[in-house]
């Protein structure tokens, strides 16, 4: 697990039943997800291309993952990558909560237990 960024809003989640680190990130627009964490029925067979604040261009594949957190929770489409800085990140997709607004009602242990359930 890598070290937190000062100033990033991090938070617990769960991804397919798993505890991951969360990150809300408002400069993104779409959920990226560590692809050890997506299961291979889930991946869509689509690619999409994403460009990085470096001014490099990736192409990644898509799938449809399980998501509990404090921002947003559901099925959700989210591009794979082999290493990225958060387990999960959520950009500014529908339905997400602020990142200074988490769901206050949220847990990490009542989020695994219904998700694994």
């Amino acid at each position: 697990q890598k070290a937190g960024v000062p100033g990033m809003t991090v938070k617990d989640g769960v991804v397919n039943g798993q505890m991951v680190r969360t990150l809300r990130d408002t400069g993104c627009s779409t959920v990226v997800v560590r692809k050890g964490l997506v299961e291979e029925e889930q991946f869509t067979g689509e690619k999409r291309t994403c460009a990085l604040m470096n001014g490099m261009v990736i192409e990644e594949p898509m799938a449809k993952i399980r998501i509990d957190t404090p921002y947003v929770k559901g099925t959700v489409e989210a591009m794979c990558m082999e290493n990225p800085l958060y387990d999960l990140v959520i950009g500014n997709i529908k339905g997400a909560r602020s990142p200074y607004d988490p769901d206050p009602q949220w847990t990490a242990e009542a989020a695994a237990v219904e998700t694994r359930a």
